[in-house]
């Protein structure tokens, strides 16, 4: 009777370090894949941010006027929120012609962890509405 319970011991033993081993190992996968999950969460609302500053910026440069927008686009710099949560964010405009009118595409790019594109966003100047006096004048002439 003393022999099996000197064998049930040592078992046991095993049992636990194995168990242990497994354990260690689990822990170590799950800590590493958090550390991924919350670099990915961190590019994802830097992204939204970006998105975020170039619907802005778009924005207010679709309602500007041909000479407006020259000016504007001279002086184009980021907002103080996407300063503060983007890194060495730029800010970059052109203005190209196709079919549908003057088309802009803002671009931004910041220093990340890893490369990757800029994000970009592309608009149309909007047509300015001539009032129906207007149109008449110039009918006029």
């Amino acid at each position: 009777m003393n022999h099996s319970l000197k064998n049930r011991s040592g078992i046991t033993v095993i049992e636990l370090l194995v168990s242990a081993s497994v354990l260690l190992g689990i822990m170590s996968f799950v800590g590493t894949l958090t550390v991924s999950i919350n670099g990915v969460w961190k590019d994802i609302v830097q992204r939204r941010v970006a998105v975020c500053e170039l619907t802005n910026q778009l924005e207010q440069l679709t309602r500007l006027s041909v000479d407006e927008l020259e000016q504007q686009l001279e002086s184009l710099e980021p907002s103080v929120h996407c300063s503060n949560s983007l890194r060495g964010a730029k800010l970059s405009a052109t203005v190209s012609e196709d079919q549908l009118g003057k088309r802009i595409v803002v671009a931004i790019n910041w220093d990340r962890k890893h490369a990757g594109k800029p994000v970009e966003l592309s608009g149309w100047l909007q047509k300015v509405k001539v009032s129906n006096d207007a149109a008449k004048e110039r009918e006029d002439e």
